[in-house]
């Protein structure tokens, strides 16, 4: 009997099994069978790949092999890729799959479905020669033309892929000289005469190295096979092989993006440690990629072994382009002039195939592990002063240098955070120069604060305030894109406790785009309010003229309803263009303050003494100059810190 129950054991094979998954389980299984002639029939539909049958003459289903097919995961197999339960990945893709096999003394026929049972399997004796045959037949309708699995039938494409995903076998094949035929739709593929040929052809290196498990003296060998061909097309084949096969890609530790010249190559690693770790499907490794603890089970992890095989990998492009590593460290010093703030982290990255964000990216987590293990060494610290009530000056030294750097390290990452934020303004502003009905409102809104939001429910220091002045950063409550009357119901309780009545006020449905309140330690201390009202690029003559009088009205409806206020500053943001900078001066009484390299660029500045409001009129460019020259000043101490 099949003592698995079909359906549930299917369950747990994979979702992502391609086409010719089962087409490859059958080929190693006629391996292991001991054949010497082994012939692939592909038969298509419309120049899409249909069925498929693989003929051997090996040792066919003996009493032996039925009672190892009859049983899942069976240990009766013992040849390297007999996982016990390749024969479910056929019903992945095939709704059933035939057997006429002849074993020299008996003829055995079944049907493998769903529904199988072992009990159904007939045997008729025979002399006929060994020889079985393998029909795979109703493709699944997710792999049949118009679907996303299903495969042209491209023979070409069909010998490659079958190639490299048995490679580790085949190399073994290869090695021990074993004579073995196989053809594909009647006509040779691969012999004894021409598989040196082609391996010689692809010109595949060997390279070794060993790991010593934890509970073992003994290493495990780790074998990688390579090419590399300077041929301009970067095809790059590089996986683990297991189980005589491609199982999984190499993770994005060791992963090449790009070779030097756009060469291709193929990389395989092979090892048996792998072999006895492949899951049921193929397609993984019982081993987390991303584990990097051992245990008795698994006594190397993923992270050692990947470690090492970087290594190799780095040592292969080097013995291939001697002069890459000069272009590689000449690219980091780019990167570490860009991000000063990562120079001692992008100098650890040595993977020679990172591209410039995955080398930042690495940067970047190096720098917080530092972090985050400087700060675990000063809580023991900490914790050995309160135990032992001793002082330990080294330690404390050692931890204090350590945590000065993570803590700039730290500092230079918002700082260099801040300079993104400046640099997505500049695009859009840019953007709207060259078409000025491109201008995005909410694209600036967002970056300040999200739109429709409050401080009470959005991550107060989520926002991005610092852009007007630093001084902002910090604050009591904020309201973007909210009425009048929400933001002044925020502080309703204190007004009627001194007053004993809410003013109304006939723009209480105006919705300023962000005002801010910030005060000293206490609520009941004096506030200052912000106020930023932007105006779009293309906006009329008298939409900027409204403007003014619209941020004075916000200014004294909160200066008459909020109590305790000490200042107002009140900024609006638009296009400033001859006509409007006379009515500013002329007309509304505004001081012009011109500032910039060649003082090209001017704010513009009144004080209503009144409503204590500070008002300002800037472009958008003045205020991301502003910006920009506050944060350049700690971008150039980090960088000089970096350097010294």
């Amino acid at each position: 009997m099949l003592f698995v129950d079909i359906e549930t054991a299917i369950e747990h094979i994979a979702n992502d099994v391609e086409l010719l998954q089962p087409l490859y389980e059958a080929i190693v299984n006629s391996i292991h069978s001991n054949s010497t002639r082994i012939d692939i029939t592909i038969e298509e539909s419309e120049k899409y790949i249909e069925k498929y049958s693989v003929t051997d003459n090996g040792d066919g289903y003996t009493p032996l092999n039925i009672q190892s097919f009859s049983s899942l995961w069976s240990k009766i197999k013992q040849e390297p890729g007999a996982l016990g339960s390749g024969r479910l990945m056929y019903l992945r893709v095939f709704e059933y799959v035939t057997v006429e096999s002849n074993t020299g003394t008996q003829e055995i026929t079944f049907r493998f479905d769903r529904n199988f049972d072992p009990t159904l399997i007939k045997q008729i004796a025979s002399l006929t020669p060994n020889q079985t045959v393998t029909k795979f037949h109703a493709l699944l309708e997710e792999y049949t033309k118009g679907n996303p699995k299903a495969m042209r039938c491209d023979l070409d494409s069909i010998k490659e892929n079958i190639f490299y995903e048995l490679l580790p076998l085949f190399s073994k094949i290869w090695e021990e000289e074993k004579d073995i035929t196989f053809t594909i739709n009647g006509v040779i593929w691969i012999d004894k005469t021409n598989i040196g040929s082609m391996f010689q052809k692809m010109r595949l290196l060997h390279a070794t190295f060993e790991i010593i498990p934890f509970n073992s003296m003994f290493p495990e060998n780790f074998n990688l096979y390579y090419q590399i061909n300077s041929d301009g097309k970067n095809n790059i084949h590089q996986f683990y092989g297991a189980a005589g096969r491609k199982v999984k890609n190499f993770t994005s530790k060791v992963k090449i993006r790009k070779l030097p010249n756009d060469a291709s190559g193929i990389f395989c690693l092979t090892s048996t440690y792998l072999d006895v770790r492949v899951k049921d499907d193929r397609r993984d490794f019982k081993i987390a990629p991303n584990e990097s603890n051992v245990n008795q089970a698994n006594p190397i992890s993923f992270g050692q072994i990947n470690d090492i095989l970087q290594i190799k990998l780095n040592e292969i492009i080097l013995e291939f382009f001697p002069d890459y590593e000069k272009t590689f460290d000449e690219n980091k010093d780019v990167l570490m002039r860009k991000n000063p703030h990562l120079s001692d982290f992008i100098n650890q990255v040595n993977n020679l195939t990172y591209t410039d964000e995955e080398i930042v990216e690495r940067a970047e987590k190096l720098m917080r592990d530092e972090y985050d293990k400087t700060r675990k060494a000063l809580v023991k610290f900490k914790s050995e002063i309160m135990e032992k009530r001793s002082f330990d000056e080294d330690e404390f030294k050692k931890i204090t240098k350590a945590f000065t750097k993570t803590g700039r390290d730290q500092l230079a990452s918002y700082i260099a955070y801040r300079q993104t934020i400046l640099e997505m303004l500049d695009t859009i502003i840019n953007q709207t120069d060259v078409n000025k009905e491109q201008f995005k409102e909410k694209s600036i809104h967002e970056l300040y604060m999200p739109q429709g939001t409050t401080s009470d429910e959005y991550a107060k220091y989520g926002t991005n305030m610092w852009i007007f002045d630093d001084k902002y950063m910090s604050y009591l409550y904020a309201a973007s894109d909210k009425q009048i009357q929400t933001i002044k119901s925020k502080f309703f309780k204190e007004y009627e406790e001194a007053h004993g009545e809410i003013p109304y006020d006939v723009n209480d449905e105006d919705r300023p785009d962000m005002v801010v309140f910030f005060s000293d330690e206490h609520d009941d201390e004096k506030k200052d309010v912000l106020i930023v009202e932007f105006k779009k690029y293309n906006a009329t003559y008298y939409e900027k003229v409204k403007a003014i009088n619209q941020m004075e009205i916000y200014a004294s409806v909160l200066y008459d309803t909020v109590l305790n206020i000490r200042s107002i500053f009140a900024y609006t943001i638009l296009e400033i263009d001859e006509k409007y900078r006379t009515y500013l001066t002329r007309t509304a009484g505004f001081q012009e303050n011109s500032l910039g390299d060649n003082m090209e660029i001017s704010n513009y500045y009144k004080y209503n003494p009144h409503v204590k409001a500070h008002l300002h009129v800037m472009s958008f460019d003045q205020v991301i100059a502003d910006a920009k020259k506050r944060n350049k000043v700690f971008l150039d101490i980090l960088r000089e810190a970096a350097e010294s």
